[in-house]
């Protein structure tokens, strides 16, 4: 009989108390796995997107000084002319008011910007490809009155090392996870032979192969274990379209990795099917 078969089994496994709750426990930890594997690979994904994003591109930043300073907007020209001078830059841009606006919004809300905020200068500044040396213009940039030059390395470094320790603590507890949920498939397995065990002795006396009797098991936790993945599948995509849908009325571009959804249900149901094999033959190699 193949494994997707619902044909009622020999062992009367499909009235076994001891089965009752697993579909829910394997739909709780379902959630809890694919939640933190999702929200994990996607925040990697992010990560690798903003390092990819900034590639090739640094910040000039003109800070606004005392009244006995050269005019800003006059240090923002010298400092374009040096820029687009420069053998290592291919493009180099003010930074317009609407956009300053969109950048401080979420400190000072929409609209125009006090004008007592002494708010400096900043140059989109993009390089020319395979350009990894820049302190030759950052040296360059000093002859300009509070000139600043980021090349976000301090910002991505500490962006990376904090998605690394994410990643580290995701797959510390999907591992956890896993462990517990093969210890809970091995107790059920367990018992639900110790409370079948007359049925699979009877069997074994009249001929009924190890092969047969684990195929059974088999079945049974494969059915259960498809039920429980299903529900806390369906559970998990509903959580993760709230959080999507929370953090877009934020302002927070969230690119949750999709198609990821069905790697910790596949991975519980093959786990459930495998450790019935294994415990199923290792018990009734016991038997005499």
């Amino acid at each position: 009989m193949p494994l997707f078969s619902r044909a009622r089994p020999v062992i009367p496994l499909d009235r076994d108390a001891s089965g009752r709750y697993l579909p829910f426990i394997i739909a709780g930890l379902t959630v809890l796995a694919t939640l933190m594997l999702v929200l994990c690979l996607s925040l990697s994904h992010a990560v690798s997107g903003w390092q990819n994003e900034l590639s090739g591109k640094v910040t000039v930043q003109i800070l606004p000084l005392d009244k006995t300073a050269q005019p800003l907007p006059e240090r923002v020209e010298a400092a374009l002319a040096l820029l687009r001078a420069s053998p290592v830059v291919a493009t180099a841009e003010p930074v317009g008011e609407a956009a300053m606006v969109q950048l401080l919004a979420p400190w000072f809300g929409q609209g125009s910007l006090p004008d007592e905020l002494p708010v400096p200068a900043l140059i989109d500044v993009e390089l020319k490809p395979d350009v990894t040396d820049i302190h030759g213009l950052r040296e360059a940039l000093e002859s300009v009155s509070g000139a600043q030059l980021d090349d976000h390395g301090s910002w991505m470094r500490e962006v990376h090392r904090l998605a690394m320790l994410g990643l580290g603590v995701a797959a510390v507890l999907l591992l956890l996870i896993i462990g517990a949920a093969v210890l809970m498939l091995i107790l059920l397995v367990q018992t639900a032979m110790e409370a079948h065990h007359e049925v699979i002795e009877l069997l074994h006396l009249v001929g009924a192969t190890d092969a047969f009797i684990a195929r059974q098991l088999r079945r049974h936790m494969f059915w259960l274990s498809v039920q429980g993945t299903l529900l806390g599948g369906l559970v998990a995509t509903g959580l993760l379209i709230l959080l999507v849908r929370f953090a877009t009325r934020a302002g927070l571009d969230v690119a949750v990795q999709w198609h990821l959804l069905p790697v910790m249900p596949t991975l519980l149901i093959a786990l459930a099917v495998i450790t019935a094999h294994h415990v199923a033959h290792r018990r009734l190699g016991e038997l005499p």
